[in-house]
């Protein structure tokens, strides 16, 4: 099974939002902080990866106005969904969050994302 998605953004957050949402059912992603966390995590990414220092952290905590149980328990849920590898603040984004040039394609409306979901047997 597979399915094209073409995404007619204006910035890189707009991307990532309408590409989490068109991915949430797959994932599973019923939470409005995991849903939240993984934006982040994509608009602050280089090259998919997320260097979190204890400064950051706090920033985080204060954007997403939640306490660090809850922080803590969104990244486990990212892990266990296989968006996220990593921990102790180094963490590496799930390959399909990984866009070089994308601030070019946004501008040149020239995203067409195609999909192919593979039933794990």
């Amino acid at each position: 099974m597979h399915k094209q998605l073409s995404i007619k953004a204006n910035d890189q957050q707009e991307f990532f939002k309408k590409l989490i949402r068109f991915l949430s059912g797959y994932y599973e992603l019923t939470s409005a902080l995991d849903n939240n966390l993984l934006l982040h995590l994509c608009e602050v990414a280089e090259d998919g990866k997320v260097i979190l220092t204890a400064a950051n952290r706090k920033v985080l905590l204060n954007i997403l106005s939640v306490k660090n149980t809850h922080l803590s328990n969104s990244f486990s849920r990212l892990k266990e969904k296989g968006l996220i590898q990593g921990e102790q603040g180094r963490y590496i984004l799930n390959p399909i969050f990984i866009w070089k040039n994308l601030e070019e394609a946004i501008a040149n409306e020239n995203l067409k994302l195609t999909i192919k979901f593979i039933k794990q047997q």
